[in-house]
């Protein structure tokens, strides 16, 4: 029950905090589940086009976002990768937008490689939503 509470917060907030581009349409992924078991391990997690009012078919990215819960646990970093390793960015997770990945087609998966970077505590549990921002 609160993990679906947590997960239903975090969509809220970012689908209704207000586009970070006028106009636009999104679609998002909660994931959870996957974790880093120590420092240099890592964890891939493939998130496909998913809660969107507007299908993304036939759009083009326009920014990309990853955003991870509970960072009191140990530091990961993010390596996001395009439809299966097209092409590849270090992303923060923090839920900053990039913009590496625009103009690209918005219906296609992403899959992110989270490396533990920080002394621990360990496992480090990810709980993380990625939201793809896209457009005409």
């Amino acid at each position: 029950m609160k993990n679906k509470l947590l997960r239903f917060l975090v969509v809220a907030s970012l689908l209704f905090s207000g586009s970070a581009f006028a106009g636009d349409y999104v679609w998002s992924t909660y994931k959870s589940g996957d974790y880093v078991s120590r420092r240099g391990g890592t964890a891939t997690v493939v998130y496909q086009p998913s809660n969107f009012l507007v299908s993304p078919v036939g759009k083009k990215i326009k920014g990309v976002q990853i955003q991870i819960q509970d960072s009191s646990q140990a530091n990961v970093s993010a390596l996001v990768c395009y439809n299966g390793g097209v092409s590849c960015a270090s992303l923060s997770s923090s839920g900053q937008i990039s913009h590496y990945f625009d103009g690209n087609s918005a219906d296609k998966p992403f899959s992110v490689t989270y490396t533990g970077t920080g002394v621990g505590p360990y496992p480090r549990y990810i709980l993380a939503t990625m939201v793809v921002y896209y457009n005409d």
